[in-house]
């Protein structure tokens, strides 16, 4: 029978085996000489048996959701908040996880397997902004909707992040504040719509 101690010791050995391989695979996203993320490859790179990394992740695809997890920044079982409300607050919370994750953010953006990753969750963030916006959207255009949501996956996305921290040499936190102003504008102009269609 384990003890508390010694249970404790084996999920903190198990918590940073799963980091390790995370890592791992994290480094070799950053390098564009590799065009596909295999348990192998990755197994090397983090120093431990091709079975631990199975262990962990049953397959490639497996590491590769855990990775565009990590990359995404997933709030709750959802990409985006459900709420218009929470959509205006998230953007400095989400670019602080970037500002934490940076080198798989940077990853992501230059290497093909990077960008395959982050891609993962792409379509899912896109619907959950448009569920999100869901009751401010109706009776708009297609286009509009479209132009709409457009705007408001933008400001938070990776390139987004990493424009306003390069470009304009600001800070994660100070991104996301910048990201959220433009995401408020964008939210009032369509509410002050919303209202006047129902007059």
């Amino acid at each position: 029978m384990h003890t508390p101690a010694a249970t404790s010791l084996h999920d903190e050995h198990v918590e940073r085996t799963r980091q390790r391989i995370l890592d791992a695979a994290v480094a070799l996203l950053a390098d564009d000489s590799f065009t596909e993320l295999t348990i192998p490859r990755v197994a090397k790179q983090a120093g431990v048996a091709v079975r631990t990394v199975y262990r962990y992740y049953p397959s490639s695809d497996a590491l590769i959701d855990a990775v565009a997890v990590l990359g995404e920044g997933r709030f709750g079982s959802t990409p985006f908040p459900d709420s218009v409300d929470e959509l205006r607050r998230l953007a400095p919370a989400l670019f602080q996880h970037y500002e934490e994750n940076e080198k798989l953010m940077r990853a992501g953006r230059v290497s093909p397997v990077g960008r395959a990753v982050l891609a993962r969750t792409r379509q899912a963030r896109i619907d959950s902004a448009e569920r999100a916006l869901a009751p401010l959207l109706e009776g708009l255009p297609e286009v509009e909707r479209r132009r709409a949501v457009a705007i408001i996956y933008n400001q938070h996305s990776v390139g987004t992040y990493l424009l306003y921290r390069d470009s304009f040499d600001l800070s994660g936190g100070q991104a996301g504040e910048v990201a959220a102003w433009a995401v408020g504008l964008v939210i009032d102009e369509l509410e002050r719509r919303a209202k006047q269609r129902k007059r």
